[in-house]
């Protein structure tokens, strides 16, 4: 009986320590510092923040002429006279073929042009090429390179998007017949290296809030937790001043929720990418759902987060403020029906399918333009350029 107790009060310490959150106000992450006075629309913002992202960048010919280096096979888009280009290299990677599939969509839109594109979570590409012209599904602020959106809206492809967004709405209830909790799943751990396995950090403190307010989170490990204590991730890995990795219960299920159902709750967390702390699928899902939407603070961004508003378009939280943040809503109809309101505006104005399209269409636009245009010279360079593409032959005009 006296063991029995024992063990008793050091699980109750140990959970004790472990759900000591802080009530500390939301504030913004370190790349939704920008001006809140903005007058420009919201579309506008998105392509100035590309703009000024390629013009740091390199031109010209002796940009164009690296880029065809063989060394970039595996990241180079082609587009000539409306048709794309790529080597089979780039589609050996899954999510470089999502993404040559998106702009075969609009190829027909694209000026001739040249381009680098990395999907990857932690880019190569920006090891090698230093400052060319690249397009990547997110990066960290202090980062060059050229956002464009990832390509996992919809459940087949891009061509879904817009009937998959029309499904959620249909499904929609009101806010307050919704579950007064916040929602997330996913996955925790990674077997890649401590470097790599960085948003790990960010889940793992975000599945211990559901053990320590079950009546307020609703936030589980769906895969790569097994039992709640064999995680694949390696602890050591993090820092030692948080002691939730003594918690052994963390909050897992097996249990799958179709993404339309996630409008059966009031509040959607996003968390950072399990592999690097970068993107996450499951946002793109989220701004459609008639919830307020909570981002997690990471340093990483997406193409349309130049847009998006720290209290008006979302809350940034992490474990220290989201307890605030969620008490705060609770009492506040206003500024969640603002948050609400605008998260649906996201949905409409900036990750719909069409938004999407013609989002990588202006992109690449401005890329041909900071390139001068200089592939729709109607010479010989066109087709030595098209030719070297496709057989590898090195044949180069002084022009290049």
């Amino acid at each position: 009986m006296v063991m029995m107790m024992a063990l008793l009060f050091v699980v109750v310490v140990v959970a004790a320590g472990a759900c000591d959150l802080g009530r500390g106000p939301p504030r913004p992450s370190a790349w939704n510092a920008g001006d809140e006075k903005a007058t420009s629309s919201w579309e506008q913002q998105l392509r100035d923040a590309a703009r000024a992202s390629i013009a740091t960048l390199d031109n010209g010919p002796s940009a164009i002429k690296r880029m065809l280096d063989p060394r970039f096979d595996v990241y180079r888009l082609l587009v000539i006279d409306g048709h794309l280009y790529v080597h089979e290299s780039f589609l050996r990677v899954d999510k470089s073929r999502k993404f040559a599939t998106l702009v075969a969509m609009v190829a027909h839109r694209l000026p001739n042009v040249v381009w680098l594109h990395d999907s990857g979570a932690r880019s190569s590409a920006r090891s090698l090429n230093g400052s060319l012209p690249t397009t990547l599904l997110s990066r960290r602020v202090d980062q060059k390179g050229i956002l464009v959106p990832n390509p996992y809206f919809g459940r087949r492809s891009i061509g879904t998007w817009d009937k998959d967004r029309s499904r959620f709405e249909k499904l929609r209830i009101p806010f307050e017949r919704r579950i007064p909790k916040v929602f997330w799943r996913g996955s925790v751990g990674s077997k890649r290296s401590c470097s790599q396995g960085t948003g790990n950090y960010a889940r793992l403190q975000a599945v211990t809030l559901t053990t320590c307010r079950e009546d307020l989170f609703d936030v589980r490990c769906q895969h790569g937790c097994a039992d709640g204590t064999n995680t694949t991730f390696d602890p050591t890995c993090f820092p030692r001043d948080d002691d939730f990795f003594d918690l052994k219960n963390l909050a897992t299920t097996r249990h799958f929720v179709d993404p339309a159902d996630y409008s059966k709750y009031q509040f959607l967390l996003n968390l950072p990418g399990s592999t690097s702390g970068s993107y996450s699928r499951n946002l793109n899902h989220l701004w459609a759902m008639g919830s307020v939407v909570l981002l997690w603070h990471s340093p990483y961004v997406e193409w349309y987060y130049a847009a998006l508003r720290h209290g008006t378009t979302h809350l940034s939280v992490d474990k220290s403020s989201i307890l605030h943040a969620i008490e705060t809503l609770q009492n506040d109809r206003a500024t969640r029906d603002r948050l609400i309101r605008n998260a649906l505006e996201v949905d409409r104005r900036l990750v719909c399918g069409t938004c999407i399209l013609d989002f990588v269409v202006d992109v690449i636009h401005l890329i041909h333009d900071h390139l001068d245009g200089l592939l729709d010279d109607d010479d010989n360079r066109l087709l030595a350029t098209l030719n070297y593409m496709l057989y590898g032959d090195e044949v180069m005009t002084t022009r290049l």
